[in-house]
């Protein structure tokens, strides 16, 4: 969480003033938006990892299609109002 002592350690070391919504920091390297949710996807394996093919694109334009696609997401998909409780499966994916 960018709110934890330890996100707000992480964002000072990288000389980040606007946390993202999402960041990844990689030896020593951070990365944001899409080039953090692709980098991401890359470490879950086949077939995630296919998803590094559009780190090829510009990171301006990855960008702006993730802004878009986020600002219209509740319209398109819809809103819940509780979030979906994982199942015993899914938890075991989970460190303690």
């Amino acid at each position: 969480s960018n709110q934890s002592e330890a996100g707000k350690r992480l964002l000072s070391q990288h000389n980040i003033s606007t946390p993202e919504s999402v960041l990844l920091v990689e030896e020593d390297k951070c990365y944001s938006n899409t080039s953090a949710v692709f980098r991401i996807l890359g470490h879950l394996g086949f077939p995630w990892n296919i998803s590094l093919v559009f780190l090829l694109i510009p990171p301006a334009l990855r960008d702006f299609v993730y802004r878009f696609i986020s600002a219209r997401r509740y319209r398109w998909w819809g809103r819940r109002s509780t979030c979906r409780v994982a199942t015993k499966e899914e938890m075991e994916k989970f460190l303690p």
